[in-house]
């Protein structure tokens, strides 16, 4: 399943990600996919892994990490894009 406007979210974040520190320990926590941790370093910065691995409300108190784990990665995206 393709996330609507996903591609062109991950594009305007990536010129953020590029400054990441933690590039390759991010990606790898994302369970190796990169628009994923690009659109989640947009959002929460330097506190990115910790936020992986934080309750999320909008995705049924599960982390985000969880719920890559579940193989629910389109709704992990789904998240991200509705994120202020």
């Amino acid at each position: 399943m393709t996330v609507l406007g996903w591609s062109d979210f991950v594009s305007a974040c990536g010129p953020r990600f590029d400054d990441c520190a933690n590039r390759e320990e991010l990606v790898l926590a994302c369970a190796g996919d990169t628009e994923i941790a690009c659109a989640v370093y947009f959002h929460a910065g330097e506190h990115s892994l910790a936020w992986l691995a934080s309750p999320v409300p909008a995705l049924q108190g599960r982390s985000p990490l969880e719920t890559l784990a579940a193989g629910r990665g389109d709704e992990l995206r789904k998240v991200l894009l509705r994120m202020p």
